[in-house]
């Protein structure tokens, strides 16, 4: 998977979100509302910074500044589990606009905590396995992002595979 892809698609998902979660009513006169992004790593802060820079990094790409039109809550559960969803009820209690989340589960520890905020997956191994999306072309509810593996895939692959084999052959 080409990585630099990544990104520039999951800050698009990620600003759609905050976008309308900060969108007044179009009859509505309201000031600017910075938009509040919740980022909820599994590493520690020096395990994830790479992470957490390429975000910021995009969104300043987009056009967003930090600290004027976004703020970042950032949580870090250096690499426990138990720590996870302990961290993932902390964003949630900012009520952020969106929670991204970079791992499977911490994407499942978010969603056990909220049903309204919006979670950016800025990756998952099978999000429909554990229930994160319905399908793949319509995942409907509160979670949006990036996977690499999906079991609906595995026959698509297949097909794609058999048609190389055959052009190379």
């Amino acid at each position: 998977m080409d990585r630099s892809l990544i990104w520039p698609a999951l800050l698009v998902i990620v600003m759609l979100l905050a976008a309308a979660a900060v969108s007044p009513p179009a009859d509505a006169q309201q000031a600017f509302k910075i938009a509040t992004i919740g980022l909820l790593f599994q590493g520690t802060p020096g395990s994830a910074a790479h992470l957490a820079d390429g975000f910021r990094q995009g969104l300043r790409e987009l056009g967003q500044v930090e600290g004027k039109t976004f703020v970042l809550e950032r949580r870090y559960a250096a690499g426990t589990s138990e720590r996870v969803q302990a961290l993932a009820r902390e964003p949630v209690g900012l009520e952020p606009d969106v929670i991204v989340t970079f791992t499977d589960p911490a994407i499942a520890a978010v969603r056990r905590e909220t049903r309204t905020i919006p979670i950016g997956m800025a990756f998952s191994v099978d999000p429909v396995g554990p229930g994160f999306a319905a399908s793949l072309p319509r995942p409907g509810g509160d979670v949006t992002g990036l996977c690499s593996v999906s079991a609906e895939l595995g026959g698509e692959r297949r097909a794609l595979l058999e048609e190389t084999e055959a052009a190379v052959t």
